[in-house]
């Protein structure tokens, strides 16, 4: 019988994904090709959306509280110049498996 996957495995098979796109996306800009490099950037701030909500989620479970689903996938948080910036929203949408 296999184990479950928890939160923290699911958030950071995410990120693992999101740093092998932004990986891809800098070698595709290097050899100038930057349609393609725009795409792996694409699925690289999809996979950190998904990334961060998925920590989020660990985060409130290991601190015993009961983990339903995260509210929105905004954050508004204050920059240091005052300003407020809005993260997460920012990025175009894809597939849950972009990949594949």
């Amino acid at each position: 019988m296999t184990t479950p996957y928890t939160r923290h495995a699911l958030a950071a098979e995410a990120h693992t994904h999101a740093a092998y796109e932004h990986w891809a996306a800098e070698f595709q800009e290097r050899k100038g090709e930057f349609d393609t490099a725009h795409e792996f950037a694409r699925r690289a701030c999809e996979y950190s959306k998904q990334g961060a909500i998925l920590s989020a989620e660990a985060y409130t479970q290991t601190k015993g509280v009961a983990a339903g689903p995260i509210s929105g996938r905004t954050s508004t948080r204050q920059t240091g110049s005052g300003s407020k910036r809005t993260t997460a929203s920012t990025c175009p949408s894809v597939s849950p498996n972009p990949i594949h």
